[in-house]
C-alpha cells in the first residue's frame, strides 16, 4: 500500500495530521523540539564527512514527530530548521530549541506562527551571553528548585529567569538560567532566551 501513495501528497499530509492529533491530545501547552540527526552510515560513497541531514519538530507530550525536512541543494540545518517551522501550527507551544537556532530568523518566524520560544544561548552568541549572565548578576531572579531520583540517580535542578531589560530578538522578554547536578558531579549551567516571562517552576529547558 505504502508503495502506492504519492510520496509528495503524503509529505503534505502527515504533518497536518500530525499537528491535529497532537492538538487533540494535549491538555497542557505542548513543547516542540527542533533536533538535526545525521543519519549514520546512509551516506553516499566518499562522502563520509557529510551524511544525509534530517530536521525535526518533536512533540514531547505526544511523543510525536509533527514534522521532519531535509536540508536543500545548498541549505544548511538553520535553513531546513526554519523550514520544519512553516509546516506546523505553533499556536500555543513553546518550541525548544539548541544554540545553533538562538538567532533572530528563528525568533521571528516561531512568534509568528504563534508560538513561543526557549531557545540555548552559548558562546556562539557572545554578546547576548553576557547581556544575560549581566542581567542574572544584578537583578532579583524568580527561582525555583526541584530534586529527582530516577533509575538510582538523585538530580538536583534550579531554575533562575529575569526579564529581559529590552528585547534582543523578535518576542524576547527573558533570560533563562538552569544549574543541575546529577549526584556528586559538578553542577551544570546552561543559560536560554525565551519569548515568555514564565514563572520559574514551569521552566522546562530542551
Amino acid at each position: 500500500m505504502l508503495r502506492l501513495l504519492d510520496p509528495e501528497a503524503f509529505r503534505r499530509a502527515f504533518p497536518a495530521f500530525a499537528a491535529a492529533f497532537a492538538r487533540a491530545s494535549r491538555e497542557t501547552p505542548e513543547v516542540v523540539s527542533l533536533d538535526g540527526k545525521a543519519l549514520r552510515r546512509a551516506y553516499e560513497k566518499g562522502l563520509a564527512a557529510s551524511p544525509p541531514l534530517t530536521v525535526s519538530a518533536f512533540a514531547a507530550e505526544t511523543r510525536l514527530c509533527l514534522a521532519a525536512v531535509p536540508p536543500s541543494d545548498g541549505e544548511n540545518e538553520v535553513e531546513a530548521a526554519l523550514n520544519v517551522v512553516e509546516l506546523i501550527d505553533l499556536t500555543g507551544r513553546l518550541v525548544t530549541a539548541d544554540a545553533l537556532h538562538c538567532h533572530t530568523r528563528m525568533a521571528a518566524a516561531i512568534t509568528q506562527k504563534g508560538g513561543d520560544y526557549l531557545l540555548a544561548l552559548k558562546g556562539n552568541r557572545r554578546h547576548w551571553l553576557r547581556r544575560a549572565n549581566l542581567q542574572l548578576a544584578d537583578a532579583t531572579p524568580s527561582i525555583a528548585e526541584r530534586t529527582e531520583t530516577s533509575h538510582g540517580r538523585n538530580e538536583w535542578r534550579q531554575a533562575e529567569i529575569v526579564a529581559a531589560a529590552e528585547p534582543l530578538m523578535p518576542g524576547h522578554l527573558a533570560f533563562i538560567r538552569i544549574t543541575s547536578r546529577r549526584d556528586q558531579a559538578k553542577p551544570l549551567m546552561r543559560l536560554f532566551m525565551a519569548s515568555t516571562l514564565m514563572a520559574a517552576a514551569g521552566a522546562r529547558p530542551h
